[in-house]
């Protein structure tokens, strides 16, 4: 029986022409890390700067070219562990605040946020929030779904009268170290620690 030999154009019909998702994230985060590394002292420094009210980061991101409000948010997202996709899994936000409104202590006050954007079902995936490698160093400036993603990544462990599930407001705790220099300082560095070990072990792998 003659070998049959399919010509590169039929080939193209049945091939994947694509890496594996789990490459590239893994790719995307290695190629993000940088620019993160390098504006890790004025995300601390905004941090910092925001302590007399909880959103009053609004008023350092996007004056610096350095650190736009997309790079501000990746900060976050990486420090929460909770990437473009992660969100992007949980369901609509008005599931489980009462008229889509976080209700949220800071500082022995309490603080009512309402949501403009991710309440309702909308695609928060790193393509959509401007955080993937493609857009992050562009840099862009706050809209309204990267400042509803902002405050609940800040804010989220504090809410209360809430049915958030505990796996994922553990996580959103940053907000509550505002004002806390040097905790915020160990804890910005020792995650970055952690992220730079898990990219360098999968690149030792790859190799």
């Amino acid at each position: 029986m003659k070998k049959y030999s399919r010509t590169l154009d039929e080939l193209k019909t049945k091939a994947v022409l694509f890496w594996p998702e789990e490459i590239l994230s893994r790719e995307a985060t290695a190629s993000i890390l940088p620019c993160l590394l390098k504006t890790q002292d004025k995300f601390i420094s905004i941090l910092n700067l925001s302590d007399n009210a909880p959103d009053a980061w609004k008023k350092f991101v996007d004056i610096s070219e350095d650190i736009k409000a997309n790079i501000f948010l990746k900060h976050l997202m990486v420090l929460s562990d909770l990437a473009g996709e992660a969100l992007n899994k949980i369901p609509p936000l008005s599931q489980y605040f009462t008229d889509s409104k976080m209700t949220y202590v800071w500082r022995n006050n309490t603080y009512d946020y309402q949501f403009k954007i991710i309440h309702n079902d909308v695609g928060l995936a790193n393509g959509n929030l401007r955080v993937d490698a493609k857009q992050i160093l562009k840099g862009y400036p706050l809209d309204s779904k990267m400042e509803d993603v902002i405050m609940f990544l800040l804010h989220g462990a504090s809410s209360i009268g809430d049915t958030l599930p505990e796996d994922i407001k553990n996580k959103c705790i940053i907000g509550g170290l505002i004002g806390d220099t040097e905790e915020i300082q160990k804890f910005v560095k020792q995650s970055y620690i952690r992220v730079s070990r898990q990219i360098a072990g999968a690149a030792s792998n790859a190799l």
